[in-house]
């Protein structure tokens, strides 16, 4: 009896460790760590965009698992999904840039401001797909 209480304390151990939603938030954490500046503006915007471009990267890691784990049906609502959602970025983010235009009118906080904004709605997607992953592994 001992033995299957402390086996299914070890299944259950791992399967906290293994979820995808915190795997997702080790990987940002280091994203974050490796790409970090207390220099220049520019060392700053450079930093970001490697940030974005490393947060593209796990955007798409984690959507290609989820495309793998759905039926044909969910994998066509995922696309149309994706589809709106890169949409819904890219308009979002002309909207924002629009607006930190009027605000700052060219200070250098602005592109700063834009990059970290863009990090951020790329991140939130990347939870998203993680949390999707995880209902479907449940």
């Amino acid at each position: 009896m001992k033995l299957k209480i402390i086996i299914l304390m070890l299944l259950c151990s791992l399967s906290v460790f293994s979820n995808t939603v915190s795997q997702v938030e080790k990987e940002i954490t280091v994203i974050d760590d490796t790409y970090t500046s207390d220099g220049s503006t520019s060392e700053m915007a450079d930093m970001s965009v490697k940030r974005s471009q490393e947060l593209d990267k796990l955007l798409n890691k984690y959507y290609k698992i989820l495309i793998d784990q759905s039926s044909n049906a969910e994998k066509e609502k995922l696309r149309a999904s994706q589809r709106a959602w890169i949409s819904f970025r890219d308009k979002e983010l002309d909207f924002y840039n629009e607006h930190l235009f009027e605000i700052y009118r060219g200070a250098t906080i602005a592109p700063l401001l834009y990059l970290g904004y863009r990090e951020t709605i790329i991140e939130d997607r990347v939870k998203t797909l993680a949390e999707l992953i995880d209902d479907k592994n449940e």
